[in-house]
């Protein structure tokens, strides 16, 4: 099923078909009148209780760390919505002309309590992950994969981000999306497909993010 939205990166992000400026994949910083499908959601549940408020590590990582982490302080992630602050680097290679303005974005984070973090784009539904992942000690990897469709390609968006809490409910991803398997859009009067050079691209970001 496609899912029609507006404005998909985040990576987290058809952009280089053609004249596409969109940034799907990353709900509202990467796609411009993007159709979404999500094929990969890593194994993680969509439907994780959005009202949880655990920690974003087993019980014995929450608060004081137990000696698990060396002795650092480990911090909460609550589940709910995340507002960009800022987004300190970006790059891409997809033809997007996209800004860090266009990164400014809400992402939903679900905790499920035991260590599992999913961040969604939001503004499509069903809603799109971006990646997800264990995060342990304040650091954790998280992934994820969507075929998205638009300017009249199909491709694969393969997400990865790099996860550090930074204090109580504030965390900055570092975020890879490779674009690749380009192929012609089957749907009647769809544009024609102009692959990036070399058949592949990415987008590569930072962002700062607090509840």
């Amino acid at each position: 099923m496609r899912l029609f939205q507006w404005a998909m990166i985040p990576i987290l992000l058809v952009a280089s078909c053609q004249d596409g400026k969109g940034m799907d994949g990353m709900s509202s910083d990467m796609g411009a009148d993007a159709s979404v499908q999500t094929v990969a959601d890593a194994g993680v549940d969509a439907g994780i209780d959005p009202s949880l408020d655990a920690a974003m590590t087993p019980p014995a990582d929450a608060g004081a760390d137990g000696g698990v982490c060396g002795g650092v302080t480990v911090y909460q992630l609550k589940s709910g919505i995340y507002n960009t602050l800022a987004v300190p680097a970006l790059s891409e290679s997809c033809g997007l002309g996209v800004t860090a303005a266009n990164l400014m974005v809400q992402r939903e984070l679900q905790n499920d309590g035991a260590g599992t973090i999913v961040i969604y784009a939001i503004g499509a539904a069903p809603k799109l992950i971006l990646g997800a992942g264990m995060v342990r000690c304040n650091r954790g990897t998280l992934t994820g994969a969507n075929t998205l469709v638009q300017n009249g390609c199909v491709f694969t968006a393969s997400t990865s981000i790099d996860l550090t809490v930074t204090g109580a409910n504030q965390f900055t991803m570092v975020v890879t999306q490779t674009r690749s398997g380009y192929t012609q859009d089957p749907t009647p009067g769809a544009p024609t497909c102009r692959p990036p050079s070399g058949g592949s691209c990415s987008v590569n970001y930072t962002a700062q993010l607090a509840l």
